[in-house]
């Protein structure tokens, strides 16, 4: 029954990663979201009743939608293999510049979703500059001493998105905010 649970335990672990890249996939935030979103919604709430003025610090969930720039470039001019090749780098790139606590996830196709938890709405500017610039300084390795540079947009929301009312717009409708 213990080697069944631990094989149970691993198969459910490496349905929630993106397998080009180890990243955590849409499944996991999926699963894990709602409780992240609970947690948020319950510290605000707090906040509301204790009578306090100004936000709760530090307790934000930052989104951050992150856009390899004309990724369609790379595939018609270098191949699939390169694509794929510049999607792993991005990969490390994003979790350089990230916190140990940050949750990077493969959105989808070139895009990848920055979950910042417990932090400040007031830095997400800050967040979404150090990304755009790690990812624009990195050198992606093509082999054969080939070497391409790419640069990034994002696009970022806090959430709640209405921190007087943190009940009306759940985390979903934060990320469709970074995306516009």
């Amino acid at each position: 029954n213990s080697a069944l649970h631990q094989a149970n335990l691993a198969l459910e672990e490496s349905s929630m990663l993106d397998a080009l890249t180890g990243l955590r996939n849409r499944r996991f935030l999926g699963l894990h979201m709602p409780d992240e979103e609970v947690r948020v919604l319950r510290v605000y709430r707090n906040f509301l009743e204790s009578g306090e003025v100004g936000l709760p610090k530090g307790e934000d969930l930052v989104l951050l939608l992150v856009d390899l720039d004309h990724f369609k470039f790379v595939n018609d001019t270098h191949g699939h293999a390169a694509g794929d090749q510049v999607l792993k780098e991005a990969a490390k790139v994003l979790r350089k510049a990230c916190r140990e606590t940050d949750t990077v996830v493969r959105w989808g196709g070139e895009e990848f979703l920055v979950v910042a938890r417990r932090t400040d709405r007031a830095s997400a500017m800050s967040i979404a500059q150090k990304i755009r610039e790690t990812m624009e300084a990195h050198r992606f390795n093509m082999g054969g001493g080939k070497f391409l540079q790419r640069t990034c947009s994002v696009g970022f929301s806090a959430f709640p998105l209405l921190p007087g009312h943190p009940g009306t717009f759940h985390w979903e409708d934060a990320v469709e905010i970074a995306d516009q």
